[in-house]
C-alpha cells in the first residue's frame, strides 16, 4: 500500500482501490465477487432476523461502496453511512442516488462515531474488522451508540478457511514455518512485507470478542468456500466449482460451518 507521506496505510489502500470495491460485487466472472455477495446476503439475513420494528435508526460502519447502506435504506431504515475514506462515501452517495434513496454520510473513524450514546437501533460492520489493529475500542464504541437490546451484525475474515487450509503456501497451520523460515529467506533477497496485513479471526474468536465487549451472540457462522487453490494456483474451474458447491450444500455440518471465507455474527447489546 502506498499513499501520501504519513498517510495511514489502511486509508491509503481504500482511497487507492475504491473502484475495485465498487465493482467487485458486480463481477459475475470473479469468484471473490460471488463470495462477497454471499457475505452481504448473510449479513442482511442477520439484520432481518433481528425483527426490528420501524422507525429503525441504523449506522453502517466502514460503509465502503455503500451496498449494505442502500440495502438497509431499501428496508425503510434511517441510515448513516460512516467511512474514513471520502471516496468511499462518494460511491455510497452515488449508489443511493441511483436507487432513489437517501443515505446520510459521515467521514469518521470507527472508534469515534459522531453519534450520541444509545441513539441507534442497529450497527452493521461488513469487512471492517480485518483492518483494525485492535477491535476492542471499536466494539466498545458500537456498544456505546446502541440502545439496550440494539442489534449488531458484523463480519470477520476467517482464520480457518477451506480455501487455504488445503494450500501449504497459505495454510495457517504452516504459518510458523513461513514466519521463521520462509519470510527471513525472502527478506534476505530484498522482499519487504506489506505495511498492513488484514487481521483474521476464527468464528470462536469473534464470538469471544463480542461477548467480552458486552454483546450477546445470537448466531454466528461462516460463508463462502472459494476460490480453492494449491500452491497459490487456482484449481481447474470445474474441480474448484465442484468442491465449493459440495461444501456449500453441507454448510450445516459443524466443521464446514466454521471454515468459510468470512465469519458473520449477529448479536445484541446487553442492558
Amino acid at each position: 500500500m502506498t499513499g501520501a507521506p504519513g498517510e495511514d496505510p489502511v486509508r491509503a489502500h481504500f482511497r487507492r482501490d475504491a473502484e475495485y470495491w465498487r465493482s467487485i460485487y458486480e463481477d459475475d466472472a470473479d469468484r471473490a465477487g460471488a463470495v462477497y455477495r454471499e457475505r452481504l446476503e448473510r449479513v442482511l439475513a442477520g439484520v432481518d432476523a433481528l425483527g426490528l420494528t420501524p422507525p429503525v435508526h441504523a449506522v453502517d460502519v466502514g460503509a465502503g461502496a455503500g451496498l449494505a447502506s442502500v440495502a438497509l435504506a431499501e428496508r425503510g431504515y434511517d441510515v448513516l453511512a460512516v467511512d474514513s475514506t471520502r471516496r468511499m462515501l462518494e460511491l455510497t452517495e452515488a449508489r443511493a442516488a441511483v436507487a432513489g434513496l437517501v443515505v446520510r454520510l459521515a467521514e469518521a473513524d470507527a472508534s469515534s462515531l459522531p453519534l450520541d450514546n444509545a441513539s441507534v437501533d442497529l450497527v452493521v460492520a461488513v469487512g471492517l474488522l480485518p483492518w483494525l489493529v485492535d477491535p476492542r475500542p471499536v466494539l466498545d464504541e458500537f456498544r456505546r451508540v446502541l440502545r439496550p437490546r440494539g442489534g449488531l451484525v458484523i463480519t470477520a475474515d476467517n482464520r480457518w478457511r477451506l480455501t487455504e487450509l488445503a494450500d501449504p503456501s497459505l495454510s495457517p497451520l504452516l504459518a510458523p514455518v513461513r514466519r521463521y523460515v520462509v519470510h527471513p529467506l525472502k527478506r534476505r533477497r530484498g522482499w519487504s512485507a506489506a505495511p498492513f496485513e488484514p487481521r483474521r479471526h476464527s468464528r470462536a474468536a469473534l464470538d469471544r470478542l463480542l461477548t467480552d465487549a458486552g454483546f450477546t451472540v445470537l448466531e454466528s457462522s461462516t460463508v463462502g468456500y472459494g476460490p480453492v487453490s494449491i500452491m497459490r494456483r487456482p484449481l481447474p474451474a470445474a474441480l474448484a466449482g465442484a468442491v465449493e458447491r459440495r461444501a456449500a450444500r453441507h454448510a450445516a455440518v459443524p466443521v464446514l460451518r466454521s471454515i468459510g471465507v468470512h465469519v458473520v455474527a449477529t448479536a445484541t447489546r446487553g442492558e
